[in-house]
């Protein structure tokens, strides 16, 4: 798979991070959000 975002970490190495590390967590994580209805 060829990486989008290439050229942003040519261009803007530390955003290029923050976007692959975000991209990680909503691909990989599990967010809980507790109901307020009991």
């Amino acid at each position: 798979m060829t990486d989008r975002l290439a050229p942003l970490a040519q261009t803007d190495p530390t955003i290029h991070a923050l976007i692959r590390r975000e991209v990680e967590r909503q691909e990989h994580g599990l967010e809980l959000i507790a109901s307020e209805n009991f």
